[in-house]
């Protein structure tokens, strides 16, 4: 008997968190000097993914990697919250970033927002 082959297996899931759908409009700063408008993709307790094409006009294509690592403050205006983390991914394309969340302000309401 034949075995079948899996040709295009599914890329193995590391995340550790469910993601949620959202949209809602933040403002961010990366590092001391750059900052912008955006608006959360998906977020999950750990994590956002956050689109900012004013962020992106700034940042040349070749110049995105050195994001990578960088420090972010984001504040949520409707929801009296801020939250801080590290750029884990920048893709120019989308012009996305893929943020892991380090502190919030209010554990409660991320929480509750996430859920």
């Amino acid at each position: 008997m034949k075995h079948a082959v899996d040709l295009f297996p599914e890329p193995r899931e590391r995340r550790r968190y469910p993601r949620k759908s959202l949209s809602i409009t933040v403002f961010l700063k990366v590092g001391l000097y750059v900052q912008g408008v955006g608006s959360f993709k998906d977020i999950s307790l750990r994590g956002v993914c956050l689109a900012s094409p004013e962020l992106f006009a700034l940042i040349r294509p070749e110049q995105a990697s050195m994001f990578e690592g960088a420090v972010v403050s984001i504040d949520l205006p409707d929801e009296s919250l801020s939250v801080h983390g590290r750029i884990i991914r920048v893709d120019v394309m989308s012009r996305e970033l893929g943020i892991v969340i380090e502190e919030t302000s209010d554990s409660a309401k991320w929480k509750k927002l996430c859920s």
